[in-house]
């Protein structure tokens, strides 16, 4: 099942695009999920189309101009599409595809505490 939802340079995270609606910062948030998908944006469709979290449009990896670019479309992505909360299983099977998805919750929910500094790992 395909994910039709969802860096060469570092994103700018200075210009925070979060929301007084979100349960989650979305700068960590999305730090964490290419921590997941590209391997902090080093490996897969990070180098090969700037996309540091695994958008797949029209069956294909969505290409970016830029790593900032990758960056701000997925969060909007959570922001439109996942109602900018923290994750739940039922929000890892959607965007994940159903592949793997307790890994991809496990791994991603594990790294954004870690970023929160509520981790001791």
């Amino acid at each position: 099942m395909s994910r039709d939802y969802r860096f060469s340079d570092e994103p700018d995270v200075s210009s925070k695009t979060t929301s007084a609606n979100c349960e989650v910062d979305l700068d960590l948030f999305a730090d964490a999920v290419a921590f997941h998908e590209t391997a902090s944006c080093t490996k897969g469709s990070a180098v090969t189309h700037n996309n540091c979290f695994g958008v797949i449009r029209n069956g294909s990896y969505q290409s970016y101009n830029s790593i900032q670019e990758s960056y701000d479309d997925f969060k909007e992505i959570w922001k439109t599409g996942y109602s900018c909360e923290y994750p739940t299983m039922a929000h890892a099977r959607v965007y994940s595809g159903d592949d793997r998805t307790e890994i991809w919750y496990a791994n991603v929910t594990w790294k954004y505490s870690q970023l929160l500094g509520n981790s001791s790992d």
